[in-house]
């Protein structure tokens, strides 16, 4: 239907096989086989642009200059027959999940705290979530959240729930904001420690075969592209130099960029950004080895925020300015979840 309103519109279009359920890596190495393919889409070409359209999603997911899923290889449909078409393998523009925290704990370490988080997701995740929470009243969807969260280990009170999808940059936006408990770790002495939500990572596995295979064939990884910021407003009273934070770091493995920074403001607060990206969904063989030699060293540690009264805060490794969670919009287009020479911007 969709192909033939656009050809009485005189645009030209085709449809094109695509797999949703399964990764297309290595297709263009199989025998053809229709069954390696479960869905279709139409391209169109408009004032010399291509558009993909997905005529079985919900209509805030528009026409688009690349399809709303990543695929390696799609088969386009036409009447000469033509060949599978590997598409440009980049990596993603916006993340596929974010979490955002501020943590209000200004009123003391034993303090109920206030809390709001942000929950962003797109692609699949973000369609399932739209389509979850977009069938239910605002009131709905608060009374069953607050039913849901309120005497839970992470909140006593939820005082609002807000739910939008944002066309503009296709995310499922989820915002909660009410009280709860900072698990502050006493030592007994008046220090303290607090595991920031979303700082740390899980160290990724070694890439080895068997001697049998042949050890020259590449690995290959799904796209992704993870972030968080967390926002600590520090307890009123305490002495800037007296807090510290673990390490910050900057590297790439096996293709992927893993990045976390931390910076301590005078205002009393605390910020951390936790970037992570595919960068090659492919990787060499050779590349693997080497960074199976450097895996031993990766810092998979969590995110650690220290006070201690009766000594001076340490902030380890190269530190760069961190925002606020909330001095830039992290549900919009440019977020600052890399480093600046990935970005190619001065944050």
């Amino acid at each position: 239907m969709l192909l033939a309103l656009l050809r009485e519109l005189d645009i030209e279009a085709q449809a094109v096989l695509v797999a949703n359920t399964m990764a297309s890596d290595g297709h263009a190495e199989r025998l053809p086989n229709p069954a390696l393919f479960d869905h279709v889409l139409v391209r169109a070409q408009i004032l010399g642009k291509t558009y993909w359209f997905d005529g079985t999603l919900p209509d805030v997911i528009e026409a688009r200059e690349e399809p709303f899923f990543k695929y390696q290889s799609v088969l386009p449909l036409s009447a000469k027959g033509d060949a599978l078409e590997r598409l440009p393998d980049e990596p993603f523009d916006l993340p596929q999940t974010i979490g955002v925290y501020e943590i209000d704990a200004r009123e003391g370490f034993d303090a109920p705290g206030k809390i709001t988080q942000i929950s962003v997701s797109r692609g699949r995740a973000a369609l399932q979530e739209y389509y979850a929470l977009s069938a239910v009243t605002a009131n709905q969807l608060e009374a069953t959240l607050r039913n849901q969260l309120v005497g839970s280990a992470a909140w006593d009170t939820v005082e609002s729930v807000a739910y939008r999808f944002d066309r503009a940059t296709q995310a499922s936006i989820l915002t909660i904001s009410g009280t709860g408990p900072v698990d502050w770790e006493d030592d007994g002495v008046g220090a303290y420690d607090l595991s920031l939500p979303g700082g740390g990572f899980y160290p990724p596995t070694r890439k080895q075969r068997p001697g049998e295979p042949d050890q020259n064939v590449p690995y290959w990884q799904a796209p992704d592209y993870t972030c968080y910021a967390t926002t600590v407003r520090l307890p009123k009273g305490t002495d800037l130099g007296n807090w510290g934070f673990n390490s910050v770091f900057d590297t790439m493995l096996y293709g992927r960029i893993y990045y976390r920074m931390m910076e301590l403001r005078e205002d009393l607060s605390l910020r951390l950004v936790r970037g992570s990206r595919v960068e090659k969904t492919e990787i060499t063989s050779s590349r693997a080895e080497r960074d199976n030699g450097r895996l031993e060293s990766f810092d998979n540690s969590r995110a650690v925020l220290s006070y201690d009264p009766a000594g001076l805060g340490e902030a380890w490794g190269a530190l760069r300015p961190v925002p606020a969670v909330d001095e830039i919009d992290w549900t919009g287009a440019n977020v600052p979840c890399l480093p600046p020479d990935i970005l190619g911007d001065g944050i």
